[in-house]
């Protein structure tokens, strides 16, 4: 979270913490003001991740509008035993 990408503050809030209050800043993000990277985003290990968490491969989800994901590892074989 950042202000670069246009998070704005909004507000602050008390909340318990290790038995003490602490004060936890809020922020927004307006979809007017969301600055999107002027280069394309790049992950890399997707692939085993999905598998640790069991998630369907990315051709058998649906990405929202505009996503790219690029992994350039090969698929792995799950360990994950149910």
């Amino acid at each position: 979270m950042s202000r670069k990408v246009g998070y704005s503050p909004n507000g602050t809030q008390l909340q318990l913490r290790d038995d003490s209050a602490a004060k936890h800043h809020k922020f927004i993000l307006d979809p007017d003001k969301f600055v999107r990277p002027t280069e394309p985003v790049v992950t890399t290990g997707a692939a085993a991740l999905r598998c640790f968490l069991g998630v369907p491969r990315e051709s058998d989800a649906t990405n929202s509008p505009g996503d790219t994901l690029t992994d350039p590892q090969p698929p792995v074989s799950c360990c994950r035993k149910d």
